[in-house]
């Protein structure tokens, strides 16, 4: 069956061609076949041959972005952390040559088209994300450089430059200080006690004991000491081996370990690339909530709405359950046979 363009759906053109290339004898057949297709018709959908070769150009052109969406899509690893080295990939393949041989041997029209095709493409990736043509961010470090470099296959940032390395990392050094800095305080509320009216009156400090008191507290407030050891915890995680895991589970093993990048890295990469997962969840809810249960109660939905994502129903024995049935209706007939 042949596939429909839908231009809401990401893909949609790719999965298209691949189906037209892959029935094209078939589709062929039904055109040239005049019990099924008027002659007046068959001139408006019969392709030449430059046609079927732009097909398969094109078609070799998005297969990287096709199976880049396949991956920033999905909803059980993160996605978010393999954003650049799957947008340098995607340039890189754009910016080769013609690839293939059939490619090579096209005519100039037909090459034309697909020159024109990968350069929108690829103007509308640099444009959209701020990389440069090798994939290169042009902006500041943020999310998506925190989330590279918290991915422990990804942590060495090979695929940029050592000045943007450098400042990825500084920047990671800025948001580990930061938290450390916001958790301290929390904690420091918490542990403050609450002075009551009866409480007996403190004894006065002496000028010794409180330099000392003031010497204490510059030892332990946040900008000296933490800086030191998230410096040394950073140096630690970046000189372990590269790990191919599961990134979450790379970090739950070693959270005692690295505690800091720990909390950091599962409240970064639990972060999704794309808004598709969300959308997948009211498409689920929505096919839940019908006109037939519009009085499901709102806590009932999401409990079904999470086991519909998270949980794996088991296969029916069906085929068991025919053979029961063939033996039974044997089993049947053969007694009232002898009887």
């Amino acid at each position: 069956m042949l596939i429909q363009e839908v231009a809401t759906r990401w893909n949609s053109t790719y999965q298209m061609l691949t189906r037209l290339l892959h029935l094209c004898v078939s589709v062929m057949a039904v055109l040239y076949d005049e019990n099924m297709t008027k002659a007046k018709d068959r001139v408006s959908l019969v392709f030449d041959d430059a046609m079927w070769s732009v097909m398969e150009g094109a078609v070799e052109v998005l297969k990287p972005l096709a199976q880049a969406t396949e991956l920033l899509t999905k909803e059980k690893i993160p996605t978010s952390s393999s954003i650049y080295t799957i947008l340098k990939h995607i340039l890189t393949r754009l910016h080769e040559g013609q690839g293939s041989q059939g490619l090579q041997e096209m005519n100039g029209r037909d090459a034309d088209v697909l020159t024109m095709l990968k350069a929108r493409i690829v103007q509308g990736m640099i444009t959209r994300f701020q990389v440069d043509n090798s994939g290169v961010p042009t902006t500041e470090p943020g999310l998506w450089s925190l989330a590279a470099i918290l991915n422990p296959r990804y942590k060495r940032l090979s695929f940029f430059p050592y000045a943007l390395r450098e400042r990825i990392e500084d920047y990671l050094k800025e948001q580990l200080l930061r938290d450390s800095i916001s958790e301290q305080d929390a904690t420091h509320e918490q542990e403050s006690p609450n002075i009551s009216l009866t409480q007996e009156p403190v004894e006065p400090q002496t000028a010794e004991s409180l330099i000392d008191c003031i010497q204490g507290d510059i030892a332990q407030s946040p900008s000296n000491r933490p800086y030191a050891s998230i410096e040394l915890e950073l140096e630690a995680y970046l000189s372990e081996p590269i790990s191919t895991s599961d990134p979450l589970g790379w970090w739950k093993f070693q959270e005692n370990k690295f505690p800091r990048l720990a909390a950091l890295a599962k409240n970064i990469l639990c972060i999704p690339a794309t808004e598709v997962s969300s959308k997948r969840a009211f498409c689920a809810k929505g096919l839940t909530m019908s006109k037939l249960r519009c009085s499901l109660d709102p806590e009932n939905l999401d409990k079904i709405t999470f086991l519909h994502k998270n949980f794996t129903f088991p296969e029916r024995p069906e085929r068991n359950l025919k053979t029961a049935r063939s033996s039974h209706n044997n089993n049947s007939s053969s007694s009232d046979e002898h009887n």
